[in-house]
């Protein structure tokens, strides 16, 4: 009889020791804060994860346009080099041609065309003593107007035989009379454009050359 009470009393105590571990294994595992207290922590770590995440789209974007644009600009270079080798390739091209033109040419320079000075009627008084004078005495001969040419430096007369100019060699002219040995400048080219001589202008007939 004493073993079951016995018995008894070791299962109501072991009933109330299951009890009360149960409670202190839920009082042990309840959680010490409230849901609500960590949702504001949770969502401003979403926003801050969200503006990183634009931070780092924004970076990317700009990396790959600084990459387009380095491309351009290595582009770019390239074709300024290339237009700089043709150019600089041009230039000596054209010095080695004009080296060779200098160097085949055999006819003498002829200096460019100038509009020759209009001719001043002066006194023999006005005449300074280095200026050369000449006399023109005898009858114009007449013949078909033709295109001259200067083959050397030649000072120019007047109808009265002062010194009125100087043409240089190579200068063009036309004429149709000559007297004493000079012919009388009918007009005279500038810039390949023939235009006649308004006075009365002599060329020694020694320095000239017919054209045709």
């Amino acid at each position: 009889m004493k073993k079951v009470y016995l018995f008894i009393i070791c299962a109501i105590f072991y009933q109330g020791c299951s009890s009360t571990n149960q409670e202190v294994s839920k009082e042990s595992i309840k959680p010490t804060f409230k849901l609500e207290d960590v949702e504001p922590t949770i969502t401003q770590n979403s926003k801050e994860i969200v503006e990183l995440k634009k931070i780092m789209f924004k970076k990317d974007r700009l990396i790959d346009e600084l990459v387009k644009s380095n491309f351009a600009i290595q582009k770019e270079m390239a074709d300024i080099r290339k237009d700089v080798e043709a150019i600089a390739e041009n230039r000596s091209l054209s010095q080695t041609n004009s080296q060779e033109y200098y160097k085949n040419k055999k006819s003498e320079y002829v200096a460019p065309q100038k509009q020759p000075p209009k001719p001043k009627t002066t006194t023999t008084t006005e005449n300074k003593s280095e200026d050369t004078k000449i006399e023109l005495k005898s009858g114009y001969e007449y013949f078909d107007a033709s295109t001259y040419q200067l083959t050397q430096n030649s000072d120019i007369f007047a109808n009265d035989g002062a010194k009125v100019g100087h043409w240089i060699r190579g200068f063009k002219f036309t004429s149709k009379s000559k007297k004493d040995g000079y012919l009388k400048v009918s007009g005279y080219f500038v810039n390949k454009k023939w235009t006649q001589a308004e006075d009365d202008i002599f060329v020694p007939l020694e320095y000239v050359n017919k054209l045709d």
